[in-house]
């Protein structure tokens, strides 16, 4: 059941329950406060909410409406990379994910342990070079403050006043 736990509403949660374990999934793009975009940032953050379980992602991109093959490569045991024209897709996975290149390397299979209590993220990130040194920054954190500054600015009627902010939020993002 996908739920937004904030009143800004980002990020968009959801939790998976399994026999023996469940966790949260929280999906959210970091905004980019500037005018020029040079890299976009979505992020992926599980965190367990009772026991143990393996969560698995699958990424298997096709740009230019499916007209453009990309194959992975593996940077370091944490960053994998895909051109994309004269950019590329950067995967950033946690320490000790066991990642895995099927499809001729045209798709990446992830796999997270993760324990009750912890958290990981998976990051990806569409830019011309890979920018990213934040694995152990708190993204979503930094996240929130900022749509809950970039909201406080706006003048938004009571009248459908949460659709009015989701829908300010979603063209920002789409600067």
């Amino acid at each position: 059941i996908g739920k937004y736990p904030d009143v800004v509403k980002i990020p968009v949660e959801t939790v998976f329950e399994e026999k023996d374990a469940a966790y949260a999934v929280r999906d959210f793009m970091v905004p980019r406060p500037t005018e020029e975009v040079v890299a976009h940032f979505l992020v992926r953050k599980i965190t367990g909410l009772r026991g143990n379980a393996t969560v698995r992602f699958v990424c298997s991109p096709r740009p230019r409406y499916a007209r453009q093959k990309v194959l992975f490569r593996k940077k370091d045991a944490q960053l994998l990379q895909a051109r994309i024209g004269d950019r590329s897709l950067w995967v950033h996975v946690p320490r000790g994910t066991c990642v895995r290149r099927t499809n001729g390397g045209c798709t990446v299979e992830i796999a997270i342990a993760i324990a009750e209590g912890a958290s990981a993220a998976v990051i990806m990130e569409y830019s011309v070079e890979s920018r990213l040194r934040l694995q152990d920054r708190d993204l979503e954190a930094e996240t929130i403050a900022f749509w809950r500054e970039w909201v406080g600015r706006g003048k938004f009627p009571e009248e459908n006043r949460d659709l009015l902010i989701r829908s300010a939020i979603t063209l920002k993002l789409l600067q």
